[in-house]
């Protein structure tokens, strides 16, 4: 066995927090993302497709990795940048976005939104970009002025047109909202979500397909770790007390794994162990530790109310609600490898 130094350790810990996994529903997304950013450079109307989920989903994960996967592809290239509380805000970032040295320009903050808007169409166009996305876009839905809020989605749409690009708004559950815009119902024509691992029904019995899914993605995780040996976390002794920890969160699960990895790494293991992962565990974990031994039953959450931005009864006012998790259920070991 091999004591990595430190900085090994890092570089390979890093390394596995910037790789993607690749599995249910993110396969479909990613193909329907490359399928838009392909049909932009075709003339004619620019479909255009709205991602959301809640926080830790991976939806910046995603983002992240079609973003750089596009960089080495052939044909219109993609832009992501995102959306301010007013129009001369946003014109004005998304020009930054494009090109970052124009941060203080003095031409960019005396110009008129018109004159914003002319460039925004113009660089696009000079660039080569065939799809903008609007990541955090749930900030548009949130945006107080209803005035502000008719612009943006005005002026966004005209650049759609005018620059010929393909519009994928990524946000929060509350982004659907943006799909029922008037100048958006029927211009996005696809809605994906990203969903939380949610294996155990409101009735207690179990998610088959979701349980699958959950498989898969350890699989692909196991795969991306830098070990000789990868670990079959897809076992019930590793994926069980996974999801009891995650609650089936994907930024919760591979921040867990990161930790791990690290424990592992700097003692010089060739692969992951659940001595590992408790250790990990150990450093987060607020009351039982779901990878203590001798467990015959384990307890679980799952997501029962994604995170909200609503009116509220009481004060009238839009607000934001917080996601809500069921109570913990202790569920045999047993029931649940035997419905697997």
């Amino acid at each position: 066995m091999k004591n990595n130094s430190v900085s090994e350790v890092e570089f390979l810990v890093s390394n596995f927090n910037q790789s993607f996994a690749l599995f249910p529903p993110f396969d479909a997304i990613l193909n329907d993302l490359e399928k838009l950013r392909s049909k932009s450079a075709r003339a004619g109307f620019k479909p255009s497709m709205l991602i959301f989920g809640d926080t830790g989903a991976g939806k910046s994960a995603l983002l992240e990795h079609f973003t750089k996967s596009s960089q080495t592809k052939t044909g219109p290239k993609v832009l992501r940048t995102r959306v301010r509380p007013s129009l001369q805000e946003t014109l004005s970032w998304i020009l930054h976005d494009l090109n970052p040295h124009r941060r203080n320009n003095r031409f960019v903050k005396q110009a008129s939104e018109i004159g914003l808007t002319d460039m925004v169409i113009r660089e696009l166009k000079q660039s080569d970009i065939g799809m903008v996305i609007i990541d955090e876009c749930q900030e548009f839905v949130e945006i107080r002025s209803s005035d502000d809020k008719k612009d943006i989605s005005n002026r966004l749409k005209m650049i759609s047109e005018e620059a010929s690009v393909s519009m994928v708004f990524v946000g929060m559950p509350w982004s659907k909202e943006i799909a029922r815009d008037s100048q958006w119902e029927s211009r996005i024509r696809i809605v994906r979500e990203l969903p939380y691992f949610r294996v155990i029904n409101n009735d207690g019995t179990n998610n088959k397909e979701e349980m699958k899914r959950f498989a898969q993605s350890l699989r692909a995780l196991s795969k991306s770790m830098p070990f000789s040996n990868p670990p079959e976390l897809e076992l019930p002794e590793f994926s069980l007390p996974l999801l009891a920890y995650s609650r089936g969160e994907m930024r919760a699960l591979k921040d867990l794994l990161a930790d791990a990895l690290e424990i592992a790494l700097l003692k010089g293991a060739n692969t992951l162990t659940r001595k590992h992962l408790k250790e990990a565990a150990d450093l987060t974990v607020d009351g039982k530790n779901p990878f203590d031994n001798k467990a015959n039953v384990i307890e679980i959450q799952t997501i029962q109310q994604y995170t909200r931005f609503e009116l509220d009864d009481q004060t009238g006012k839009r607000e934001r609600f917080d996601r809500a998790f069921t109570a913990l259920k202790s569920i045999p070991i047993r029931q649940l490898i035997s419905k697997r």
